[in-house]
């Protein structure tokens, strides 16, 4: 059994995707034009800093991993599933053919949009490690944690919580 398997955020760097932009122009472009600045200048070069902030990072890494995956399919890759680290589920549902490249990228850019509004100021994030996610949730409601929500459930024993830093 062949899996693909899409990495998540914390894997961007500088020069992710080399090549990749030119051997795909016309995706490259429709990225740039959703994105409203050039995907290619931002992975590769990073002039202005921004590649480590989740508004640029998430669909830096969703257009990289979807190019990267386009290519394995024209060089005659197949799988028989996929799968995908946090962000790069919409990479695994893209390869699953649940949604086409474009509407994935406009969902991975509101996602990076609303969770870039509760980094910094009040809001925040963080891992729940070792507990079950009913339990968290019941934990929740135990302690009324009014505005903390269950943001991400990564496994059975791994979650994400997001709120008000308090």
């Amino acid at each position: 059994m062949k899996v693909f398997i899409f990495p998540g955020q914390g894997s961007q760097q500088r020069g992710m995707g080399g090549q990749l932009f030119d051997e795909f122009p016309e995706l490259t472009e429709a990225a740039s034009d959703i994105l409203d600045y050039s995907i290619k200048a931002l992975c590769l070069d990073d002039p202005d800093g921004l590649l480590d902030q989740t508004r640029y990072t998430q669909p830096a890494i969703y257009v990289v991993n979807a190019l990267a995956y386009f290519q394995r399919l024209r060089d005659g890759a197949q799988a028989d599933g996929f799968a995908g680290h946090s962000l790069g589920e919409f990479n695994a549902l893209l390869a699953a053919q649940c949604f086409d490249f474009a509407s994935g990228l406009r969902l991975v850019q509101r996602r990076a949009e609303l969770m870039s509004q509760v980094s910094g100021g009040e809001g925040g994030m963080a891992a729940i490690m070792n507990l079950r996610r009913h339990a968290l949730v019941e934990l929740l409601q135990a302690q009324q944690a009014d505005g903390v929500d269950l943001a991400i459930h990564n496994a059975p024993l791994q979650s994400v919580i997001a709120g008000p830093k308090a």
